[in-house]
């Protein structure tokens, strides 16, 4: 396969993502197989293919998704964790 300026549209056989994706195979065969946002991937008779491209924007997709969890908890503040978990039931002590 000839090396070009935007490599997006390379195909990575699975052993070739793990190694520049640094996940382990079990962990992409997981996600490629997943209800919710899968991995992109294409079977071709026997063989797994997943495009760099497609790869990259779903992690990007996911990276940003999981940034977005991460600072809605920050915004929770010690007191809003106090009133909900009192509104629960359960005995709270000041920290």
């Amino acid at each position: 396969m000839a090396e070009t300026d935007d490599d997006g549209d390379r195909y990575f056989r699975p052993l070739e993502l793990v190694r520049y994706s640094g996940l382990s195979n079990r962990t992409l065969q997981r996600l490629m197989a997943a209800k919710v946002d899968p991995l992109p991937s294409y079977r071709v008779g026997r063989i797994v293919l997943v495009r760099k491209r497609d790869f990259d924007q779903w992690l990007a997709r996911r990276t940003h998704a999981a940034g977005q969890v991460q600072r809605s908890l920050l915004d929770v503040t010690d007191d809003d964790y106090r009133i909900a978990m009192a509104l629960r039931g359960y005995a709270v002590k000041g920290r």
